[in-house]
């Protein structure tokens, strides 16, 4: 958020007459605020009283888990959705990375390194793999959170 910025005269500013200003302007903003909250009220006070009734109601009983369950349904949403862009920048990346990480095994096998060369390769397709895989897992991993529970 950028701030506003105020000019004032130099005159002002050498004499000190700036910093008065800013004193009145604030005393007339709790003054307003004041007088709004008076305001705010003043709808009400033609209105009619309202009771609560006579009749005897017992109060509803709340199930035990409610709260609990509600509460993790939005954490699981809010971890899903907090994830989601990670996962889809990490799928998006996962390609061009293994790509170049490939390239820089076949080198190792041009230089005769060849068991090297083929686990190089190995471990990252099945990085790759993985990584592409990922939102498929936190799918599982909801639905088995949700069974759970």
């Amino acid at each position: 958020m950028m701030r506003r910025t105020e000019s004032i005269k130099f005159s002002e500013f050498m004499s000190g007459e700036y910093k008065t200003n800013r004193k009145e302007k604030r005393r007339l903003k709790t003054l307003l605020k004041g007088a709004s909250v008076g305001l705010a009220a003043v709808p009400f006070v033609g209105a009619p009283m309202a009771f609560a009734s006579d009749g005897m109601t017992m109060p509803q009983a709340m199930p035990v888990n409610a709260v609990t369950d509600w509460t993790a349904d939005k954490m699981t949403e809010m971890f899903t959705h907090m994830l989601h862009p990670i996962l889809e920048l990490l799928k998006g990346l996962s390609l061009p990375v293994a790509s170049v990480m490939i390239l820089a095994k076949i080198f190792l096998l041009m230089f005769g390194k060849t068991e090297e060369c083929w686990n190089g390769i190995a471990k990252v397709s099945i990085a790759y793999v993985l990584i592409q895989l990922s939102p498929f897992f936190l799918d599982i991993l909801q639905e088995l959170g949700k069974a759970v529970h």
